[in-house]
């Protein structure tokens, strides 16, 4: 084996051993027990901007903070969804957010609660808000608290000349929400979040509801846009809550820049023509070569009898009177 294939060879070898070196590491997973949230400012006041900080989760987990009264003990239904806040953990198991501090729907002790897109709870961190009130937490489960239904779902929004190139695709979420209890429900919140397969982790602002009386019925359009270059089939998953109730909903649209699409491939396909023709252009000419054949030999070839051209003859050519 030659000096040249042998350093291939090792080449392929280290290449090898890296990939499955790298595809038999194990994944990095912490616990949350074991992570650390810290704030720049633990006695905020409202309006303020908090930096949230934090060590040892799991890389490229997707988390939701937000800001919760009651010490978050029914969960969502005591937090600001509209203010919550969603990133994702850097590679280093490093945290990094900024929380804008607003008020609760339910009264303080408060706590920043942490939470994977799923709902699942995964940390409660303590901080004291100036001038929200404080009262005892508690349960508001078993009591008769408001519930919301939503009695019809949809998405609207179809190609326009903008999506079909590739622009920006409008779409609008249309809930229409049903207060089925006894009681009036202060300031409903509808949280959106939107994505493609289970990344769903970007937030759509949502407009702010009046309160519903018993058994009052409202829809609420939610508008926004899909970025430029999108295409596929994208989801929403989201939820209407309110102090002891939490109803949650999911939908789905697409859009396709068939006209972009179309320009892309005319694109390569005239790309494709410059290459052939370059490529033809540069093969070498075959060449055939014009032999003399003297005239002798040209007459000694013919058959006897065949007809000889003129200057073969032993008359004269004639030619017309």
């Amino acid at each position: 084996m030659s000096s040249q294939y042998r350093g291939r060879f090792r080449f392929a070898l280290l290449a090898v051993t890296l990939a499955v070196a790298i595809l038999n590491t194990p994944a990095i997973v912490t616990h949350a027990d074991d992570a650390s949230v810290t704030f720049n400012d633990s006695t905020p006041s409202l309006g303020d901007v908090v930096n949230v900080t934090g060590k040892q989760w799991t890389p490229n987990d997707i988390v939701k903070l937000e800001i919760c009264g009651n010490n978050a003990i029914d969960g969502a239904v005591d937090c600001n969804l509209r203010a919550s806040v969603v990133v994702r953990i850097w590679t280093t198991s490093d945290l990094v957010a900024s929380l804008q501090v607003v008020a609760p729907p339910s009264p303080c002790p408060c706590v920043v609660r942490i939470s994977r897109q799923a709902g699942a709870e995964l940390k409660k961190v303590p901080i004291s808000i100036t001038g929200v009130p404080t009262a005892t937490p508690r349960s508001r489960a078993a009591g008769a608290t408001p519930r919301l239904m939503i009695t019809r779902q949809s998405v609207h929004g179809g190609s326009t000349v903008t999506s079909l190139v590739g622009g920006w695709a409008h779409r609008t979420v249309e809930l229409t929400i049903r207060n089925d209890s006894a009681e009036t429900v202060d300031k409903p919140v509808v949280t959106i979040r939107w994505g493609k397969h289970a990344q769903v982790d970007n937030v759509i602002t949502s407009p702010l509801i009046e309160p519903l009386r018993p058994h009052e019925q409202r829809t609420v359009d939610v508008s926004f846009d899909l970025p430029s270059f999108s295409f596929g089939t994208y989801q929403f998953h989201g939820e209407v809550s309110a102090p002891g109730s939490v109803t949650k909903f999911e939908l789905a649209t697409s859009t396709w820049p068939v006209v972009f699409f179309f320009l892309i491939d005319l694109l390569l396909f005239l790309l494709l023509l410059v290459a052939l023709r370059s490529v033809v252009k540069r093969l070498p000419e075959r060449k055939f070569a014009n032999v003399a054949i003297p005239e002798r030999d040209l007459v000694a070839s013919m058959a006897p009898g065949e007809l000889q051209p003129s200057f073969a003859r032993d008359e004269p050519i004639k030619t017309g009177s």
